[in-house]
Formats: C-alpha cells, sequence, structure tokens
C-alpha cells in the first residue's frame, strides 16, 4: 500500500502539479482537430495508377504485366482510332458534334496512359529484384518515409520535443525550488520514489510520442493503405536495391523506435538537468531556447 501511495503521489505531483494534464489534453484535442479536417489530394493520374496496382498487386507473375499490356494495347487501339477521327474533321468529313461525341470515350482511355506507363514501368521495376519483392501501392510507405526527413516531420518532433520539455523540466527540480528535497532525503522510501520517477519519465515519453506519431500512422493507413509488410523494403522504389533483405514492417519498426528512444533520451537529459539547475523555469527556459536555435538553423540552413 505504501508503494502504490508512493507511485500516486509522484504522479499527481507530476500530472496536476506540473499541469502536465492539461498539455495530455491539448495535444489530443489538436490532434483530433488536425487529423478529423485532414485528407489526401488525389489527381487523376494518381487514382488511375492506384487501381492498375491494385489489379496487379502480390507477387510478379508474368501473367500480371501481360495484364497491363494487354491495356496499354487498348490505349494504343484507342490513339488511332482518335487520329483517325481527328484527321477526318480537319479535312472536313465529319462535323464537330459527331466529332466530339466519337472521340470522347477514345480521350477517356487516352487519359490513362501516364498511370500505365508508371504501372508497367514499377512492375518491370519489381520483376528485376527478384522473389523478394511484391507488387504494392507504395503512396502510404513513401508519404511515412519522405515525412522522416520533411519540414512537416520537423514539425512534428518539434512538437514532440516541446510537449517533453514542459513535462519534464520539473520532475526533480521542484524538490529543490519548494525546498523540500532535503525533508524527502530523510524519506525511507526515496530510492523508490526515484524509481518511480524514471518510470514517469518513461511513460510520459511513450505517452507523447503515442498522441503525436500514432494518429499519423492510422491515417495514413485510412487514407492510402499499407500493404506488403514481408515485402522487402526496396519494393519501395524511392529506397536502394540495397535494401532487399529488410522487410518494410521491421525498417518502420526500427525507424519508430528510434524516435521513441531519442525522446526517452532527451527527456531524461531535461529531467536530470533540471535536478542540477534546481529551478523549473529556468531548465524549460534553457532548452526551449536551444531548441529554438536548432530550430532557426534546420530551416534556415
Amino acid at each position: 500500500v505504501k508503494h502504490h501511495l508512493i507511485f500516486h503521489t509522484e504522479c499527481y505531483k507530476l500530472f496536476y502539479g506540473n499541469r502536465i494534464i492539461i498539455f495530455f489534453i491539448l495535444i489530443c484535442l489538436f490532434q483530433l482537430y488536425q487529423y478529423n479536417n485532414k485528407s489526401a489530394h488525389w489527381y487523376q493520374d494518381d487514382l488511375y495508377y492506384r487501381n492498375y496496382i491494385t489489379m496487379v498487386e502480390g507477387n510478379y507473375t508474368e501473367e500480371k504485366l501481360e495484364l497491363l499490356q494487354t491495356e496499354q494495347k487498348q490505349i494504343n487501339a484507342a490513339k488511332r482510332e482518335f487520329d483517325k477521327l481527328d484527321s477526318q474533321f480537319s479535312s472536313n468529313q465529319i462535323s464537330e458534334s459527331y466529332y466530339t461525341r466519337m472521340t470522347e470515350p477514345y480521350l477517356q482511355e487516352m487519359k490513362k496512359e501516364n498511370a500505365l506507363n508508371r504501372a508497367i514501368s514499377y512492375v518491370s521495376y519489381i520483376k528485376s529484384l527478384g522473389n523478394h519483392a511484391g507488387i504494392l501501392y507504395t503512396r502510404g510507405w513513401e508519404y511515412l518515409s519522405k515525412n522522416t526527413i520533411s519540414t512537416k516531420n520537423a514539425v512534428t518532433l518539434i512538437l514532440y520535443l516541446i510537449c517533453i520539455i514542459l513535462s519534464l523540466s520539473g520532475i526533480y527540480a521542484q524538490e529543490y525550488q519548494h525546498g523540500t528535497v532535503e525533508l524527502l532525503n530523510t524519506y525511507p522510501y526515496q530510492n523508490r520514489s526515484n524509481r518511480y520517477k524514471k518510470i514517469l519519465i518513461l511513460g510520459i515519453c511513450t505517452g507523447f510520442f503515442i498522441l503525436i506519431y500514432v494518429p499519423e500512422f492510422i491515417w495514413t493507413v485510412k487514407e492510402y493503405s499499407l500493404d506488403g509488410l514481408f515485402y522487402s523494403l526496396d519494393s519501395i522504389p524511392c529506397f536502394s536495391p540495397k535494401f532487399h533483405a529488410i522487410p518494410i514492417f521491421l525498417f518502420y519498426l526500427i525507424l519508430y523506435l528510434i524516435r521513441i528512444i531519442f525522446g526517452i533520451l532527451i527527456g531524461w537529459v531535461v529531467s536530470i538537468t533540471g535536478k542540477y539547475i534546481k529551478n523549473t523555469n529556468r531548465t524549460t527556459f534553457l532548452y526551449l531556447m536551444i531548441l529554438g536555435i536548432i530550430t532557426i538553423l534546420w530551416f534556415v540552413i
């Protein structure tokens, strides 16, 4: 019971004393608003391309490539018919209304050409990789990987770090700031209290990571889908064929683990710094200033 009381006390000091509960609520509201009002932008070419890839997704077979080539023959036939009608219209052999009516279906077919060429190129690329790769619609995976180094991801990372700094600057510093550290040092369960603080640092960093990064992942699954988890990473063209031994799911798992470990490391450094500065506001200001300088350099350089 005493151990539970100690943990409850540390939670109360952190969540209510440091107002961390407010940060959690604000982030929840912000994420809810952001992803409820966010939608993917689809060009017509993207929709055609996705349809072609959906037709042949999975392991590569010659039949799938032949299917796309058959589609290409239909487009080529439509182009020939369009050229014939265009020639007749130019020589005044047919009326404009007849020309417009008859060329419409051919124009619709011809609009698919760029998307089909992309699909054939991609399937041919998968063929060249061998059995470890697979055909899949990669826009969702590309969205997540591009966000790793993009300005948008930098903003997300900055938000994550701000939450950690504001939440954990005072987890040790407040005891010095309020003059209670001497009293706590005489407490028989002080070592256990410090252990619970470390657990809370881990929990806070993990909690903010979930609130900030998981909604993006769920939104990506909903908007683009994330298929082909067990295919090799080079099934996604933006990655080098050197990654043929790494499954897609393993790469992204490592990517997210690196992010969360980085957050926990920053949380630990901020907390320990507060212990030596002995003032929550000064610790917060110091790390927000450092983060601000790094952010300015990031966007300028």
